[in-house]
């Protein structure tokens, strides 16, 4: 097993067509921890596969260095990386059986026949093969090909295991189902492994760390927790969410009855001291980020108060509620987990609560989360 470190990694791809921007990854400092499941995680086209490439040999960086296990490995062929690669395909040998598939890369390193046979089926034991043994890919599930090739890349213990949305051709069901199998065998093993998806909750459910990527740039390294309720900017925390975190531009002002948020669409919210405290001077304009199942609809029946909105659609998603409604020129989108009898045109009142605002400055910087200190 061992650590695997990008230094000052680059990848620049020739110019575009039509006058588009090349891409361009990094430059990365990452350190990926040895025994440690790491998530690449962010929309398609960041670089998260790329990086993999990098990692595994298949691909050379522009400039920086890729390091695994303290060695340098920039003139290393991938063959001698120790590297083993699971993709979204199976890449399954279709006339071998799964026995064979399985001990096709323990016979390449000449292993002792015994030493495969109880690699194998101890492989086969955690990943419920043990019945399909003597099958051939074609007689297998989409599933069932997909834990043979999960299988194979763990079998021969490699230093490093890369999975490249290796669960993205498969239902919901049988992703959670596979998910919670490779962080099973990932502690089992302790191996390094680096996980791509562009699924964040996929992410935040297997990974010890997640690496959230934007346009070829890193923005947050950190547990999935702390991404969650710390995240670094407006971008992660728009990524991570069941559904999307409400976004609200305007700015800050002092009045006599305290520190008021000023949507530049119209409502005036009241903010604490201590938040307020947390924007720069000189620096009153920001936006405030709010997740949907934060915000609460005020019952008809309770007292006067919140802040007065127009219902613009109700969906059903998933057991939960999703209300779009209007708030002067403000859109939000509360995520209720009980029965909604609103309708569109219905009139309504959401309660906004102050401690668990998130605001971020211009640039996307963040100010204040309610999961770090103010």
């Amino acid at each position: 097993m061992a650590e695997v470190v990008l230094t000052k990694v680059e990848r620049v791809f020739p110019a575009a067509p039509r006058g588009l921007e090349p891409f361009r990854l990094g430059p990365l400092d990452l350190k990926l921890p040895d025994g440690k499941l790491t998530v690449l995680v962010g929309p398609s086209g960041c670089g998260k596969t790329t990086i993999l490439r990098l990692i595994a040999g298949l691909d050379r960086p522009t400039g920086g260095q890729v390091s695994i296990g303290g060695r340098p490995v920039g003139s290393v062929p991938p063959r001698d990386r120790d590297v083993a690669m699971v993709f979204q395909e199976h890449a399954l040998y279709p006339q071998m059986t799964v026995f064979a598939n399985l001990a096709f890369p323990l016979k390449m390193r000449r292993l002792p026949r015994a030493e495969i046979s109880a690699r194998v089926r101890q492989a086969a034991l955690w990943l419920d093969l043990e019945s399909l043994l003597e099958r051939r890919p074609a007689q297998l599930s989409g599933g069932q090909q997909q834990r043979v090739a999960l299988g194979r890349a763990i079998v021969r213990r490699p230093q490093v295991s890369l999975l490249d949305e290796p669960l993205a051709h498969l239902d919901a069901p049988l992703r959670a189902e596979l998910r919670e199998l490779v962080g099973d065998v990932q502690r089992r093993l302790g191996l390094a492994m680096l996980y791509v998806t562009h699924d964040q909750s996929e992410a935040t459910a297997i990974g010890d760390s997640l690496v959230v990527l934007s346009q070829g740039r890193i923005e947050q390294v950190a547990p999935p927790e702390q991404i969650y309720e710390a995240p670094a900017n407006r971008f992660v925390a728009g990524f991570f969410g069941a559904a999307r975190m409400n976004f609200v531009d305007g700015l800050l002002a002092r009045r006599a009855d305290g520190y008021r948020f000023v949507c530049d669409a119209g409502p005036a919210l009241p903010v604490s001291a201590a938040t307020a405290n947390a924007v720069p001077a000189g620096a009153p304009r920001v936006t405030l980020g709010i997740r949907p199942q934060d915000i609460r609809l005020v019952p008809r029946g309770e007292r006067a108060g919140g802040l007065p909105a127009i219902v613009e659609a109700v969906h059903l998603s998933d057991g939960r509620y999703l209300v779009r409604l209007a708030a002067g020129g403000c859109r939000l989108v509360v995520d209720s987990p009980t029965r909604v009898s609103l309708k569109p045109g219905d009139a309504a009142r959401l309660d906004l609560p102050a401690e668990r605002w998130f605001l971020f400055d211009p640039s996307g910087r963040t100010l204040a989360a309610p999961g770090r200190p103010l």
